[in-house]
Order: structure tokens, then C-alpha cells, then sequence
């Protein structure tokens, strides 16, 4: 396990500013090449949504990393019930996009997880327009 600077390297603007804020929110863990590459694969594809759905303004960002945030401590919630506090896994990404997509199911009132995963609208963010 090492820190995966080089996997938080990224072309655009916006995808360097959530990958910059990944890399801060998961803080002195170690980071497996899988889950690292898993990550990054969100950051670009959520980044490329805020882009394609013109949502870039500061609120726009501001969601985007409260998701990501909730996103990478829930991976480290997994990653103490998994047994390696100190490092995450491709296995604490997964539970933690397993996690997320339940909690999303289960309520009546289904959490936004916008730009970070496909199946919500941009309306459910922002209303319609």
C-alpha cells in the first residue's frame, strides 16, 4: 500500500480540484492501486457530468465535494469494519458504493448523490429549470 499521488493527477480543472479534495479527505491512508483507480474513475466521470450539465458554479462544486467527502469517509467507516483502518481497499470502495445506493433506495426522501452517480437527474439537485 502507498499514497497514489500520481492516480490524483488529472487533465481538467475541475477534476484536479475533486481530486486535490479526495486526496485531502482521505488524508495519511493508503490508498490500494484498485480502489485508487476506482476513485479516480468517479472524480473523472463526475467532473465530465458537472461539465456536459453545465453545473459548474461554486454551488455546484461546493455538492459535488460534500458527496465526495461523505463518499471517501464511508469508505473509511468499511474500512475499519474490514479490518484495515490504516489503508483503503478496493473492497471499502465498494461497500461504501454499496452503502450509498441502499441508502439512496430505502428512504422516502432518496439522498442526492449528484454528480457521482449516473441514475440521479440534475433536476433532483437543482429542481427543474
Amino acid at each position: 500500500m502507498k499514497k497514489l499521488d500520481s492516480l490524483f493527477t488529472f487533465n481538467g480543472k475541475l477534476q484536479s480540484q475533486l481530486g486535490q479534495f479526495a486526496k485531502e479527505t482521505i488524508g495519511p491512508l493508503a490508498t490500494d492501486p484498485a480502489c485508487g483507480l476506482a476513485l479516480r474513475a468517479m472524480i473523472i466521470a463526475g467532473a465530465e457530468r458537472m461539465e456536459t450539465e453545465g453545473c459548474v458554479a461554486n454551488r455546484d462544486l461546493a455538492i459535488a465535494r460534500s458527496n465526495l467527502r461523505r463518499f471517501i469517509n464511508e469508505m473509511k467507516v468499511e474500512a475499519v469494519f474490514l479490518g484495515h483502518p490504516e489503508w483503503l481497499d478496493y473492497d471499502s470502495f465498494h461497500a461504501a458504493e454499496r452503502n450509498i445506493e441502499q441508502l439512496q433506495h430505502a428512504t422516502l426522501n432518496p439522498l442526492t448523490f449528484w454528480p457521482f452517480w449516473p441514475d440521479e437527474s440534475v433536476e433532483r439537485v437543482h429542481g427543474p429549470n
